[in-house]
């Protein structure tokens, strides 16, 4: 009977300090500034650091950081072997420009954006969300641009997606042509009904400034400063969006959503206005659009949201930037410098203010570009260091102060793709690959990107759904806490994916893995590879070799795989 084992089982340590951004005069920027600030708390508080992560730990963070999965073996093999002095710099440079970083970072702004629901429509929503979202990503689209597309999207949502929506050849209509990122806008109207102002209003705020205005919708806010009053203000600038649905008899039923009061559906009315909300069982009347603390309200000639988007990503909108400065560095880093991630408000104070804001104006000045942030935070000191305490007891306020590195559990996707990825599943039969067809990735490994076709994504979107459910995170929160339930448990022990795993067949990914590697010794280092992106220890090596070759065939080996993938190694970020 296999043995589940249960513990972590690397320690992180980084490279000396490698600056994404050198200092400039008197100016510091990118790693450079983060490392000033942390170390400034590190010395108030007489903190000393931990140590440092070895190649294989930063690169088994890095990539599920940055592109959501393990390495593949050759990846890994590619990246141990390499001695170049910068090549964890080299590393994070090519993961941000890799397609699985795009594919990664569209699962977390679709989860941001659209959310996560166990309702089949929503999930399909989200996926749809997620096509649009990795187009820009892939893109790397400057952030304030990135948000605009999203604050102002419009078009046709399908009211169901995947392959039975369009009959074989079948072209849309031009009005009927998906618009991935207008899904949260239906998905706010069939939720909200008539209250969908105000759901956008408080949606939008909260992802984009970390602003929870909406606890101000029946009364002033208990914990800030805005007023009931400011945030009709902001409700006000969604009354021109409209949502209609699809008649009865069409043959692909939907949404469209776009701008303008009257007219046919396709017709823009810019600047139509909308009517102006009103305070139930207030004198006030109907109070017109205005932008919180800049009291600016809607421009003549373009629509409401419009103005709202302009507002909202404005240079000078500081909470903009910060709100997502502060949401990548919960990212990497397990915590943001305001926790909750999108709750700013007056009792709500950040851990280094100083960082917070030097780090915001320095992505505003670097054109709010994703991958210069990204590689700001993954060169850092900071998430070079360990996560292993020296102690018995973890330093709690070390890991405040970012002295000690986070624990961290995975998301389900990251799970479910590092799984694929570990028994290399992603172009077998399963998942409607050809192992044929598959060219170079990032770090000279195998191409990577997910798998192909309309019955893979159909599959993959199945997984994702069960992963995520499982693991008790349908709804999405943006900081993933362990539940460790039961289900999940047996599903990482059962399931139909485990069971593929590890199943070491001729013509899968497991037993040509196996059939290259001709020695048992090269096999169970092949296998620590895949599954924890580290060799085997002297200990860990002598027990599985008594253990694999007590007789023949590949059991013991499948052995290791099951154990390997169930160990809290395998399910952590660490």
């Amino acid at each position: 009977m296999r043995t589940l084992a249960i513990g972590i089982l690397a320690v992180l340590v980084v490279p000396a300090t490698f600056a994404q951004d050198t200092k400039t005069e008197d100016k510091l920027s990118g790693s450079t500034l983060i490392d000033k600030w942390i170390r400034a708390k590190w010395s108030d508080a007489q903190i000393k650091p931990a140590g440092k992560t070895t190649d294989a730990e930063f690169m088994r963070r890095a990539y599920l950081d940055i592109v959501g999965q393990i390495p593949a073996l050759d990846e890994a093999e590619g990246f141990l072997a390499d001695k170049n002095p910068n090549k964890r710099e080299k590393l994070v440079d090519a993961l941000v420009k890799d397609e699985r970083y795009a594919e990664h970072w569209a699962d977390i702004w679709s989860g941001v954006v659209v959310g996560f629901d166990k309702d089949q429509r929503a999930q399909g929503m989200r996926n749809e969300g997620a096509h649009d979202f990795k187009e820009l990503l892939e893109k790397n689209v400057p952030y304030d641009e990135f948000a605009r597309k999203v604050i102002t999207a419009e078009g046709w949502v399908p009211e169901r997606y995947g392959p039975a929506m369009m009959k074989p050849g079948e072209k849309p209509e031009e009005d009927k042509k998906p618009v991935g990122l207008a899904s949260y806008m239906v998905r706010q109207f069939r939720e909200a009904g008539k209250d969908f102002p105000k759901a956008v209003a408080g949606k939008l705020t909260r992802a984009f400034m970390g602003v929870q205005i909406q606890c101000a919708q029946c009364h002033d806010h208990p914990f800030d400063r805005w007023t009931q009053e400011e945030f009709y203000g902001m409700a006000s600038f969604f009354t021109e969006v409209r949502v209609k649905r699809d008649p009865k008899d069409s043959d692909m039923r939907g949404y469209h959503v776009e701008d303008g009061m009257k007219g046919p559906v396709g017709k823009k009315l810019a600047g139509a206005g909308g009517p102006d909300l009103s305070i139930p069982d207030s004198k006030s009347g109907p109070i017109k659009p205005s932008f919180i603390d800049t009291k600016e309200g809607a421009e003549s000639g373009v629509s409401r949201r419009v103005s709202y988007a302009k507002y909202v990503t404005a240079p000078e909108n500081l909470q903009f930037a910060k709100m997502c400065v502060n949401r990548y560095w919960s990212h990497f880093f397990g915590v943001g410098i305001v926790n909750p991630v999108d709750d700013f408000n007056g009792k709500n104070k950040p851990t280094h203010p100083e960082l917070l804001n030097e780090l915001a104006k320095d992505f505003i000045e670097h054109k709010y570009d994703l991958h210069w942030l990204i590689k700001a935070m993954a060169c850092s000191e900071a998430y070079s260091l360990t996560s292993r305490s020296a102690a018995k007891e973890r330093d709690l306020q070390a890991e405040k102060l970012y002295a000690l590195a986070r624990v961290r559990a995975l998301m389900p996707e990251q799970i479910m793709r590092s799984v694929i990825e570990a028994a290399d599943l992603e172009d077998s039969p399963m998942m409607g690959m050809n192992r044929k067809d598959m060219g170079k990735g990032a770090a000279g490994g195998k191409k990577k990107g997910g798998p192909k076709g309309e019955g893979a994504q159909a599959l993959l979107m199945r997984l994702t759904a069960q992963f995520r459910t499982t693991f008790e995170d349908d709804e999405g929160s943006e900081a993933v806490e362990f539940s460790g339930t039961i289900p999940s448990a047996l599903m990482m022990m059962n399931s139909q994916v485990i069971t593929a795993s590890t199943s070491a067949g001729k013509t899968n990914g497991f037993g040509e893995m196996l059939a290259k590697h001709p020695s048992a010794e090269a096999k169970v280092r092949a296998i620590f590879l895949s599954c924890v992106s580290r060799p085997p220890s002297a200990s860990e090596a002598s027990r599985w070799m008594a253990h694999v070759t007590k007789g023949a065939g590949t059991s013991g080996y499948e052995d290791l795989m099951w154990t390997l993938l169930n160990t809290s190694e395998f399910l952590f970020n660490h």
